[in-house]
């Protein structure tokens, strides 16, 4: 038996050509006072933001796991390779918040993405548990 839970994020997160015309020489001194690109300070974003939906769904912790991905998008401009580029905060923030422990070969099995046009940004994050015996691709 493989759990299953769903995670929703009801919003668009950046691509990579917007992360890397963020990767600028452009620094924010933040309230700790470590200096960061613009980049390191939406990525922090993008990450407690995901981190607050997982939160407020309630999604409970796995040993390993299995995602299908569903990327929406209000029109077809973006390009698919550029908006998959945020599985990195996705996976940051099921392991700041506990879902996984950590977010390496033992946790993660593996995704599939799907890209969607609706009238609305947001992703659908389906996670599979694996268990100890169904580990793949490890």
């Amino acid at each position: 038996y493989m759990s299953k839970q769903i995670l929703y994020i009801r919003d668009k997160l950046p691509d990579f050509n917007t992360l890397i015309k963020n990767a600028s020489t452009k620094t924010y001194t933040l309230k700790n006072g470590f200096v960061v690109t613009k980049y390191r300070k939406e990525a922090s974003l993008a990450i407690n933001y995901i981190c607050d939906e997982i939160v407020e769904q309630g999604l409970s912790p796995v040993e390993s796991l299995y995602m299908s991905i569903t990327w929406y998008e209000k029109n077809k401009r973006r390009d698919p390779d550029n908006i998959a580029v945020s599985i990195k905060y996705i996976l940051d923030a099921l392991q700041k918040t506990g879902i996984i422990k950590n977010d390496g070969w033992e946790q993660v099995t593996g995704w599939e993405n799907k890209f969607c046009v609706d009238t609305d940004y947001h992703v659908e994050v389906e996670i599979t548990e694996i268990g100890k015996s169904k580990k793949w691709m490890i």
